[in-house]
């Protein structure tokens, strides 16, 4: 028999074979894939069968071989009907997959019967099944399955608008009908006419669905072309070209050189592998090699390009442009688009970027999809999300919901920006303009450009967070800062009441004695007053009574000159309108506290010894407020003395380097022990028993001191008793002096001239 008889039906058994094993490795996931598999375990049998019948001398056994495969072929139609309905996801109305399969079970039983087929015939080409009469409605079944297949399909392109489907559709339109049309041509043969099965032709179609699995994943089984593949591929193309070769070389051999083993012939057969077949390999790869790097060193390109920029960008809507720019340059989809959850700061809820082609019209679904959804259905670590039968990138069922809706948005994929700390949104891509399918490497640079993007998404949602907490921190601090200096003011206004409540309470103490004072000078103003207006009444006047009447009004006069200085010290030292300042003479503060203390101090038998500078000049300051810290140190020194037997030396005197008036009250009681020296001019500090002191004088001393621009401290001695020392600026030196004492002290300063 010629080997070219042969070669059709071999090569249309290796390609079934070959989509048989791809279908199976690849899981049989879908009812699609299994059904297809059915198809090629099919086709592979029916060539089997007819190899075998070519070659087989007995025609018994060729019959019986036929009837065997023919029980199996019977289901073809059915399995056709059933695949398309499957693979377009029509439901007729009418059942018409059930009533197909009953068809092919009815027929199965006549198969063994002389009504289906009735015996052997030797063609040509060799032996091929005789068909009885039933046989007929066989072929009409396959031809109808074929028109009926034909027809869904040209319905479904009329209807599909994506350019990837309908590229998808008219392969499988041209293969599998060509294919059908083919086999059932099969039947001719069997009726008796001498023709060569034209279904031995069955590898031409199945070539069209070659390239549809390997370009377009056809059947969304995820055999898209990698390196590998096409090695294996060329190999096998390669392999069964070398086949064809040593097939017609033989044969060529066989009739003119029947001595097919001499030396010659095995010398041509090497000569010819080794000066055609392994150049042209080794050219086609070359050639495949440069077309696969040329593509991943673009890919790295525009990686590099992209990578670079997008770690400097901080604005959302720049990185939502450069990803768009880059994915369009590298891929040229038709359409694709950021959109970011609700938890990508600062575009929550906002409306995708204008960066890239607009999203076609359709359900919103994707747009609208709660941040929760979408962190539940992209967890760490998995893939993105291709259309291509509901299938994700690691081949797993996805949900039909989520389909439907990337189906109504005409998106073909979907890949997350996810980084720990959760979900930043989903980048969207339609298909390519081109209509091939995203591959295994679209892919992998697609996720290293989209997981860059979510660390840059990620980054601005930090800085913008950032940014946030910077302006509430300083919004906090403008708030504090406004607090603390309505504190300050509150605590100016506080010490003011402070230093006068603790000015009245001293005048109060004060007003027994300024009463004794003041009693004695009016009671002898008094009582002379009355005697003068008795003699006045009782006698003419004479020259002696005048000048005894002189004499008594001018101790009148002094008296009550007396009782005045006494009342105008009084009123000095407690003045309360307190809002100005005023040149004030340090020695004339001492004198008027000393006027006023004089009746404690003659109570208490104390020596006082003034040293006043006579040439003191005066100082810038409130009077009243500088004659309550004279006041307080004073009473502290009359209080620490010893009755009957106490002396306190008071003293002025002038500064000059420092430009300073110094008050020193010194008195030689028991003194200020050292273990309590650091806390006499805390507030509430007091020695006193309960009842007896506050422990506020010193303090407001202190503080009062402080506002003028001096200083109030207690000096080292030499024997027994304390010596409080006051030092106050001249006028033209206090700013400066309250300069050198610190902000505080100048702050106390400023506010002290509103006192």
């Amino acid at each position: 028999m010629n080997p070219s008889y042969t070669i059709p039906p071999l090569l249309s058994l290796v390609s079934f074979l070959g989509l048989a094993v791809l279908t199976m490795r690849r899981g049989l996931r879908t009812r699609v894939h299994r059904l297809f598999a059915g198809i090629c375990i099919l086709g592979v049998f029916l060539y089997a069968d007819i190899l075998a019948a070519f070659h087989l001398s007995s025609a018994s056994t060729a019959f019986w071989i036929s009837r065997i495969d023919h029980v199996f072929l019977v289901y073809l139609p059915a399995l056709y009907l059933h695949f398309f309905h499957e693979y377009l996801d029509i439901r007729p109305a009418f059942p018409l997959v059930p009533a197909a399969y009953a068809f092919s079970l009815i027929l199965m039983a006549f198969v063994p019967t002389p009504l289906y087929l009735s015996g052997m015939h030797r063609h040509a080409f060799g032996w091929y099944a005789q068909g009885g009469p039933l046989y007929p409605l066989f072929g009409a079944a396959a031809l109808a399955a074929t028109l009926y297949a034909v027809l869904l399909l040209m319905t479904a392109l009329r209807a599909e608008s994506s350019g990837v489907t309908r590229r998808r559709l008219w392969l499988v339109l041209t293969g599998f009908a060509s294919m059908g049309l083919l086999n059932a041509c099969n039947v001719l043969p069997s009726l008796g006419l001498s023709i060569y099965p034209p279904g031995c032709f069955s590898f031409l179609p199945l070539s069209i669905l070659y390239v549809g699995f390997f370009r377009y994943d056809l059947l969304d089984m995820g055999v898209l072309l990698r390196k590998g593949l096409t090695y294996a591929s060329l190999t096998a193309a390669l392999s069964v070209g070398y086949a064809l070769v040593v097939a017609v070389a033989g044969s060529v051999f066989f009739t003119f050189r029947p001595a097919v083993g001499d030396p010659a012939t095995i010398a041509i057969f090497f000569l010819l592998v080794a000066l055609v077949f392994v150049p042209m390999k080794d050219r086609i790869q070359e050639t495949i090699d440069r077309m696969l790097d040329r593509k991943r060193a673009r890919y790295r390109r525009i990686l590099h390009r992209a990578s670079r920029k997008i770690a400097a960008m901080r604005d959302l809507n720049q990185i939502e442009k450069l990803l768009t720019e880059s994915v369009s340059a590298a891929l040229q989809p038709v359409f694709c688009r950021l959109v970011l959850s609700d938890g990508a700061a600062p575009a929550a809820n906002r409306e995708p970027g204008t960066a890239g082609s607009p999203m076609p019209a359709g359900d919103d679904s994707l747009r609208r999809c709660d941040p929760a959804t979408l962190m539940e259905r992209w967890r760490r670590g998995l893939p993105p999300l291709l259309r291509r039968g509901g299938l994700d990138a690691g081949g797993q069922r996805s949900d039909s919901d989520f389909l439907r809706a990337m189906r109504g948005l005409e998106v073909e994929a979907v890949l997350p920006l996810a980084v720990d700390r959760g979900l930043h949104g989903l980048f969207l891509m339609g298909e390519k303009r081109s209509g091939v399918p995203y591959t295994p490497e679209d892919l992998e640079m697609l996720e290293t450009l989209v997981n860059q993007a979510a660390v840059a998404v990620e980054h601005s949602r930090v800085h913008h967070e950032l940014a946030q907490l910077t302006e509430e921190l300083e919004h906090r601090v403008a708030e504090r800062t406004r607090e603390l200096e309505m504190a300050l003011l509150e605590k100016e206004k506080s010490q003011r009441r402070l230093v006068q409540s603790e000015r009245l309470a001293a005048i109060g103490q004060l007003v027994a004695g300024t009463a004794h004072e003041l009693n004695n000078p009016l009671a002898a103003s008094l009582s002379l007053t009355q005697s003068v207006r008795e003699e006045l009444e009782e006698a003419p006047l004479a020259g002696r009574r005048i000048e005894a009447i002189a004499e008594d009004l001018l101790i009148i006069s002094e008296q009550l000159k007396r009782a005045k200085n006494i009342v105008s010290s009084l009123l000095g030292l407690s003045r309360q309108n307190q809002e100005y300042t005023e040149a004030v003479d340090l020695t004339a503060v001492v004198r008027d506290a000393l006027r006023i203390l004089q009746n404690e101090i003659r109570q208490r038998g104390i020596r006082v010894v003034e040293v006043f500078d006579p040439a003191l000049p005066e100082m810038e300051g409130n009077f009243a407020q500088v004659g309550q810290v004279v006041l307080n140190l004073i009473r502290n020194a009359i209080q620490a003395s010893r009755p009957k037997s106490g002396k306190m030396v008071l003293s002025t005197i002038f500064d000059r380097c420092a430009r300073e008036v110094v008050f020193s009250c010194r008195d030689f009681g028991c003194g200020v022990p050292d273990a309590i020296r650091s806390d006499i001019f805390a507030p509430f500090f007091t020695t006193k028993p309960a009842g007896e002191g506050t422990g506020l004088g010193l303090y407001i001393s202190l503080e009062l001191a402080r506002k003028h621009g001096g200083s109030l401290e207690l000096a080292s001695v030499d024997g027994e008793g304390a010596e409080f020392v006051l030092r106050l600026p001249t006028a033209g030196g206090m700013d400066d002096k309250a300069a050198e004492d610190g902000p505080e002290t100048a702050l106390l300063t400023k506010f002290g001239g509103n006192d």
